[in-house]
Parts: C-alpha cells; sequence; structure tokens
C-alpha cells in the first residue's frame, strides 16, 4: 500500500474512529445522557432550516459552488457550513450546525471520506443526512438516518431493472459489466431492484477494462439461458459486446438486452449499427424548465453538481409541502419515500428501433 493510500485511509478512519468512541459508547454514560436530553429538546422547529456541510474554500471549492448554485432556487432557510473537503471540519460542522444553528436536515457532505464520519453523528443526535453525491453505498447501513442521493447511472438501473421485471416479464438475469467500482454500485443497485420484484440473478460476470475477449463469458452466459441480460457498460465496451452477442446467438427474441444511458450514446447508436437493435435502456431526463432557470440567472449550463443541488432541495420542498416540519416527521417521511429520497426526479425509458432512439415511457 503507498503513502497516499494510507494518509487517505488515516484521514478517513480518524474521524470516524473519534464518533464511534465518543457517541457509539456514550449510550451507557453521562455524555448520552446530557447530549439526548438536549436532542429531544431541539428536536422541534418554528420554521424548518437546512444545514449544509459543502467545501466553499480549498481545493474543491468549485464542487461546492456547483452544489450552492443549484441549491439557490429555493426560499427554504439554509445555513452554509465550509467543509474545506476535510472529514474533521465536516464532524465539526455537523455539531455546530445540530447544536448550535438547530437544523432541521443535514445535505452533504459530497465525499465519502467527509459524509462517513458525519453519518454517525447524525445516528447520535437522530437527524437527517442526505449527501448528494458520496460513492460509497454502504453509507447508509450507518444509521437509518443516512441517506446517499443515487448516481444518475444508478437511478437508470433501478428504473430499467423495474421495467425489465413489470413490464418486460424477465425472470432469470444475466450482469455482465466492467470492473470498477463505480459500475459495481450500479450493478448492486439493478440487482435489488430486480430481486425485490421476484426476478433472480443466474449468472454475473465481470469482465477487465484492458480485455476485449468475450468468448468464455458469452459461453457462459448461453449456456446458462437468461431471457434478460444487464450490461452497464461503456461506449467503447458495447461497441465490442453487442457484436459478440449476436455472433454467439445470444441476442435473440427471446432474450432482452438491458442497459444505462450509456447505451443511447449517439456514438453507440451511430457505430452500433445491427447490433444493438431491440436493445432496452433508461436515461436520466433532461429538466429543460431548470436549465433555462439556471442559465438566466448564471449565464452558463448547469453542471451536474448544480442538477443535483437542486434535486435535493426539490425532494425537500415536497417534504415541507406535505407538512413536514420537524427532524422526526422529516425521518419517518423519508422512510415512507425511499425511492424519491434516494434517486432523480424523472428517468425515461428507451429503446433503439431502425437505429434510432424511441423514448417508450417515463417515471
Amino acid at each position: 500500500m503507498n503513502y497516499k493510500k494510507i494518509r487517505y485511509l488515516f484521514y478517513c478512519l480518524l474521524p470516524t474512529a473519534h464518533c464511534l468512541l465518543f457517541y457509539g459508547c456514550a449510550e451507557n454514560g453521562k455524555v448520552a445522557s446530557t447530549n439526548y436530553t438536549y436532542h429531544t429538546q431541539i428536536t422541534k422547529h418554528k420554521k424548518p432550516i437546512i444545514g449544509a456541510l459543502i467545501p466553499l474554500s480549498g481545493r474543491y471549492k468549485a464542487y461546492g459552488e456547483a452544489i450552492r448554485q443549484g441549491m439557490s432556487f429555493f426560499s427554504i432557510p439554509v445555513v452554509y457550513y465550509d467543509t474545506k473537503g476535510d472529514p474533521i471540519e465536516a464532524v465539526l460542522g455537523a455539531k455546530e450546525l445540530i447544536l448550535k444553528r438547530n437544523v432541521t436536515v443535514l445535505l452533504g457532505p459530497l465525499f465519502s471520506i467527509t459524509a462517513i464520519p458525519v453519518a454517525c453523528v447524525c445516528d447520535f443526535y437522530k437527524v437527517v443526512m442526505i449527501s448528494p453525491t458520496a460513492t460509497e453505498s454502504r453509507i447508509t447501513s450507518i444509521s437509518p438516518y443516512a441517506y446517499r442521493i443515487n448516481s444518475e447511472e444508478e437511478s437508470e438501473a433501478s428504473a430499467i431493472g423495474e421495467y425489465g421485471v413489470s413490464v418486460l416479464g424477465i425472470t432469470r438475469f444475466a450482469v455482465l459489466c466492467p470492473d470498477d467500482a463505480h459500475t459495481s454500485n450500479v450493478v448492486d443497485v439493478f440487482i435489488s431492484e430486480v430481486e425485490a420484484l421476484g426476478a433472480e440473478i443466474i449468472i454475473h460476470k465481470v469482465y477487465s477494462s484492458k480485455s476485449r475477449d468475450f468468448e468464455d463469458m458469452m459461453l457462459e452466459i448461453k449456456e446458462k439461458m437468461p431471457d434478460g441480460i444487464f450490461i452497464p457498460a461503456y461506449p467503447e465496451d458495447i461497441l465490442a459486446i453487442a457484436p459478440k452477442l449476436w455472433y454467439y446467438e445470444i441476442a435473440n427474441d427471446s432474450v432482452n438486452i438491458l442497459g444505462i444511458s450509456s447505451w443511447g450514446k449517439e456514438k453507440v447508436i451511430s457505430k452500433g449499427e445491427k447490433y444493438i437493435e431491440g436493445v432496452f435502456f433508461a436515461e436520466v431526463e433532461e429538466d429543460s424548465i431548470f436549465k433555462k432557470m439556471f442559465y438566466e440567472k448564471y449565464q452558463t449550463e448547469p453542471e451536474k453538481l448544480s442538477i443535483l443541488g437542486y434535486n435535493v432541495m426539490l425532494l425537500l420542498e415536497r417534504a415541507l409541502s406535505e407538512g413536514i416540519k420537524d427532524r422526526v416527521s422529516l425521518k419517518n417521511w423519508l422512510s415512507a419515500h425511499k425511492k424519491e429520497a434516494t434517486g432523480h426526479i424523472k428517468i425515461k425509458i428507451c429503446k433503439v428501433e431502425n437505429g434510432t432512439k424511441i423514448e417508450l415511457s417515463k417515471e
């Protein structure tokens, strides 16, 4: 393990260990008793306040500014705390916003290294944390108060999984995907979705990004006889995989190929030819109204982070419009609206027909 990795683990685990030792072990001591009493006194708010834990200075300032721009279209009060992208600052900020500023919910932190320890703090104080960008999917296992907004690809995977089972009637899935961490999260979301609907994964093959030899994998998939194959691959991989599906006679009328938005890229559709005909895929629908509002205010196109900031605020605005006013009721509301609390606003299902992308439905 090199020096950079050791340093990363140290800075990630140090605040987490502090939270676990102090907050986790305090339950049987005086500290827990004192702080819990304080928590029960500040749970109710006259007016909901959002605490935003984002970097507003330092090397990650641009990320925080992009999120803040997306959040700026709402009248909900927001208190910002500059984490500088540092896990210890994030913990100190969480305590400040919860105990001194009496916020209803924490939006952020942006990175997994900062979100992990803050999730421990939020678990202790029973305050909801919504991270719009953290990539570590296990953050939500730390606490029922910790939420992580899915990436676009994860939201697409959930949507195409539901469509595959509920509309196409697929019950036996094969999965073929590259061996990177982000795609692993995408596949996990897909598998959870289809298994919750009663389908099963009969084979799951992972290929190296350096490899273009899919022969053995294709033969194994063919032998299992799935009625659906989920392939969340990158465009360049799709152009290599799609012809193989035909060559090994896997792609046919009884086997549906499912994917995410990478299958709808112009490069894939123009070069994929007959090999991508009939493929179903999901993609996040562009919010043209938000894009127009954003351009009018900032004279530029919104970045993905700005869209995420806007979507989280839209979610919280909806909660408030339904009468949510305090920490407890917000937690209960999010638990009852888990799909909305972890995904994007609009997803559309598409299909490739006659060399063009056809929109089939929206969620």
